[in-house]
């Protein structure tokens, strides 16, 4: 990392946080006597703006897009987006001035609704690729397209094609992980891939991929956490499939000794050296009514074996928050970045 401070923002329901990383590695050092604390970057309070938005950052901005409206009166008849909400087509930036949004004229809007969106970059730092994860917007009643992608440096959207239609794939999108110029997408029953190089979807995959809870390529392997594992893994991305080998991030096992009920985590990376942050959040299950997330920040190891490389962590610092101190019981995460 850099000499200046690098910090790790988290997207919540209705609000954006951020923690200073430098601070924290320095803290753990023991260099500084002061914890850093999470900081509330933006809040939205009493749903002024839209709420599962996806959000696009770049540079030193953050736009908001996608997500649903709360509207409070009025006889508005909209069944697929429940009865107190309707579809935002707006895209919201951040105003770091007033921490408040604001609606973005020189901002393109998309030209259809995408309701708690995937948003991923596909290899390409300028452009960024938007899916709708709600199932009703695949409906032949909801304006289209699901699928854009925005280029940054023409300022335009594009749509892409539909992924298959939920009676295809056999439910809701449960998980997702982007490799490469690939998204790969888990509904119930099926997996199936976006080729952003060809724009293309690949719908006739022999084999369901793993559910990821979150994930981050380096170096040929897929560091991840499965659903069903608590702790971080190494996929070999040669051989990456529902029954694909993994190798065991052992050196991490401090951040879950004491596992969470219940838990969520981000991935995100900080430098292309193989460091990242981990947020691992949920309830302990020694308390009933408190939710914590422990950040982790550690560097990923790749041996130069050309038959079977080894992967091994160090963990640089790893420090456990109380979420109700600064979210006020707002637990749900978004996505997280690196400013």
């Amino acid at each position: 990392m850099s000499n200046k401070d690098c910090y790790f923002y988290v997207q919540f329901l209705k609000r954006v946080c951020k923690l200073n990383i430098s601070q924290l590695l320095l803290f753990k050092k023991g260099s500084t006597s002061k914890r850093p604390e999470f900081e509330v970057v933006f809040a939205n309070k009493d749903e002024k703006f839209p709420i599962w938005m996806g959000l696009l950052s770049k540079g030193s901005n953050m736009h908001f897009v996608g997500g649903d409206k709360f509207f409070k009166s009025g006889n508005v008849s909209h069944s697929e987006f429940g009865p107190r909400t309707l579809p935002n087509l707006e895209v919201y930036t951040f105003d770091p001035t007033s921490q408040t949004l604001y609606k973005d004229s020189n901002f393109p809007n998309p030209s259809g609704p995408k309701s708690t969106p995937i948003v991923v970059t596909l290899g390409d730092e300028n452009k960024v690729y938007v899916l709708s994860t709600d199932p009703n917007h695949f409906s032949d009643l909801i304006p289209e397209p699901p699928f854009e992608v925005f280029d940054f440096v023409s300022k335009t959207w594009e749509a892409l094609p539909p992924p298959p239609p939920p009676d295809h794939f056999g439910g809701p999108i449960i998980s997702h992980h982007a490799i490469g110029r690939k998204l790969y997408v888990n509904a119930d029953l099926f997996s199936f891939v976006f080729d952003a190089g060809k724009a293309v979807w690949h719908r006739d995959i022999p084999f369901k991929f793993p559910n990821l809870a979150c994930s981050l390529e380096y170096n040929g392997f897929l560091i991840a956490q499965p659903f069903n594992l608590r702790g971080l893994v190494a996929y070999n991305l040669d051989s990456f499939g529902i029954k694909s080998p993994y190798q065991c991030l052992d050196q991490l096992r401090e951040v879950f000794k004491d596992p969470f009920y219940d838990p969520d985590c981000s991935l995100t990376r900080l430098d292309d050296n193989g460091r990242m942050c981990l947020l691992y959040q949920g309830m302990p299950f020694s308390y009933s009514h408190r939710f914590c997330a422990r950040v982790a920040v550690f560097q990923v190891f790749v041996s130069n074996s050309t038959d079977n490389p080894v992967v091994t962590a160090v963990l640089e610092a790893v420090e456990e928050y109380d979420i109700d101190d600064f979210t006020g019981g707002d637990y749900i995460v978004y996505s997280t970045f690196i400013r």
